[in-house]
């Protein structure tokens, strides 16, 4: 079974409902058209320097390609992940 984490960039303070919306949305399609937020394409590169995005790339933890979007970023992470991806 895979493990799936989403990165948000809300404001500060965002509430549980604000969330909800967010996700919703989201799984909706609805992603706005917006620059990405600084914050997530930090951490982006971030995390694609220690593990590329694609799954198809030897020893990499994600069990599909990265889904970004300008405020947030979802990662499906197989299941053989090694513990130290989700510290990281």
């Amino acid at each position: 079974m895979s493990f799936d984490l989403s990165v948000w960039a809300l404001p500060n303070g965002a509430t549980p409902e604000q969330v909800r919306a967010a996700v919703q949305q989201c799984r909706e399609g609805w992603h706005g058209k917006q620059q990405p937020d600084p914050r997530l394409v930090a951490f982006y590169r971030a995390i694609t320097a220690s593990y590329p995005d694609g799954p198809t790339r030897p020893g990499t933890p994600w069990e599909a390609p990265l889904h970004t979007a300008a405020d947030h970023i979802e990662m499906n992470l197989n299941p053989t992940c090694p513990d130290q991806v989700l510290l990281d």
